[in-house]
């Protein structure tokens, strides 16, 4: 009977060991957590150590941490980079892209990188989550000399149809498209040098940046534009469309390929304020293609107040002012792109 009893409490006594043990392991404070390159050597791998009270929070802050690295150096514009993934996904994934696509991560409003990854975590007696995000140089550098070739090719052939095509406003489309993906190049070649310099030095493009822009320039100086806009006082609305539109390389021509047709209305309302004049203004624009097929239209109404006319006036000028250069901008890039798609 003794003998049950000892083994017993020997039993008991080496469960409650392997547990005290299995939880002191579970609570030491990794290496990694002190010193990463320990466990993952600066020339293998960027990595950067977030902390938080959710794992989900340290994650986010392990992201933010590794985008600094980055945001000095890359610089994107968000309207370009959705303009080119618009374009992509309408001519269905690349190779590369069923490969990373569920490792890449949006580390900013402007900014994503390929195979970033989280590695381990640790939560302190507190409660303090820590976790460790890495780029696995050598893995993540095949992955962008991939991404780049495939871009680069595509860059290629869509000069090669802006050259064949024998419509303008084709040519132009095909060109811009391919200025679009040579800048999401150029942000991918930024970054590649930042995750394995010798990597990117190994890269050629297939085409060259010089000749692409100066064909850019030609195929939307023959992209020519008119405007009719009816009850525009002093010009103002048709000085904006026109900056607008030269602005994107086309040229003002009588014979135009694209033709704005509008009208705009400016009216006093009374809101019975002593103290303040209100301006009422109402927009209505199109722009039609030489198949005389809309390319875009705008629509606004609102209405401004100031103690004078003329300054209430102007600020519905600067108002609209606003809504042509961001939606009207946006809708005639849908335009062209969709000729691409």
């Amino acid at each position: 009977m003794k003998r049950t009893i000892l083994i017993s409490l020997a039993i008991i006594l080496f469960a409650c060991a392997s547990v005290s043990n299995a939880e002191a392991k579970k609570n030491k404070r990794p290496k990694w957590l002190d010193n990463p390159t320990k466990i993952y050597p600066e020339a293998y791998y960027l990595t950067a150590i977030g902390e938080g009270d959710s794992r989900a929070y340290a994650e986010d802050m392990a992201v933010s941490k590794i985008s600094r690295i980055f945001e000095s150096v890359v610089k994107t514009d968000q309207t370009v980079s959705n303009r080119y993934n618009e374009i992509l996904n309408s001519k269905g994934a690349n190779a590369t892209e069923t490969t990373d696509i569920n490792t890449n991560i949006n580390i900013s409003s402007d900014q994503k990188l390929l195979n970033l990854k989280f590695g381990e975590s640790y939560t302190d007696k507190n409660g303090r989550v820590f976790v460790i995000a890495f780029i696995d140089r050598i893995k993540t550098a095949s992955i962008y000399e991939s991404r780049i070739e495939e871009t680069a090719n595509k860059i290629v052939e869509f000069m090669k149809i802006g050259d064949n095509t024998k419509n303008q406003l084709e040519s132009y489309a095909f060109y811009s498209a391919a200025l679009l993906f040579h800048q999401q190049v150029k942000t991918m070649m930024k970054q590649l040098d930042i995750i394995s310099p010798s990597s990117k030095d190994m890269i050629e493009l297939g085409y060259d940046e010089n000749i692409l822009a100066k064909r850019v320039r030609k195929a939307a100086e023959n992209v020519t534009f008119n405007i009719d806009l009816k009850n525009d006082k002093d010009g103002k609305i048709k000085i904006v469309l026109q900056e607008l539109l030269t602005d994107m390389g086309f040229k003002l021509n009588d014979n135009a390929l694209l033709k704005v047709k509008g009208s705009i209305d400016f009216s006093v309302t009374d809101l019975k304020r002593d103290d303040f004049i209100f301006v009422r203004y109402d927009m209505k624009l199109k722009i039609y293609d030489d198949r005389n097929e809309i390319v875009a239209a705008l629509s606004e109404k609102g209405r401004e107040g100031h103690t004078s006319y003329q300054e209430a006036e102007a600020r519905c000028v600067r108002k609209l002012q606003d809504k042509i250069e961001k939606k009207l901008k946006r809708k005639i890039n849908n335009y062209f792109d969709n000729l691409v798609k």
